[in-house]
């Protein structure tokens, strides 16, 4: 399976795992398996809602997904809690904020 694949290669790594849907469909369509979007992937995760932990590969697997993408289960966890890389100008901006409420 293509998640748990990516899920060893981050782990090996020691880094976090975020995807982009686009850059999982080009990997998933050059093994020859099906287009994954946003909307499919929550429906299959719906679905696994009701079914009993050892049941759920996309549990077990996923971390956390969005209409970005999704940040793939690994040893390492992510600083900063975002699927999409961040516009560096909006980060920047948010610091300045932080900073200033203090």
């Amino acid at each position: 399976m293509t998640l748990r694949s990516l899920q060893a290669s981050a782990n090996n790594q020691g880094s976090v795992a975020p995807m982009t849907w686009k850059a999982l469909s080009a990997i998933t369509r050059d093994q020859g398996a099906p287009f994954i979007s946003y909307d499919g992937f929550d429906a299959r995760w719906k679905q696994e809602e009701q079914l009993p932990p050892e049941q759920q590969p996309l549990h077990s697997l996923v971390d956390r997904y969005d209409g970005a993408g999704l940040v793939i289960k690994t040893n390492k966890k992510e600083a900063v809690r975002g699927v999409s890389d961040e516009n560096p100008a909006k980060k920047k901006i948010s610091q300045m904020a932080r900073h200033a409420m203090k």
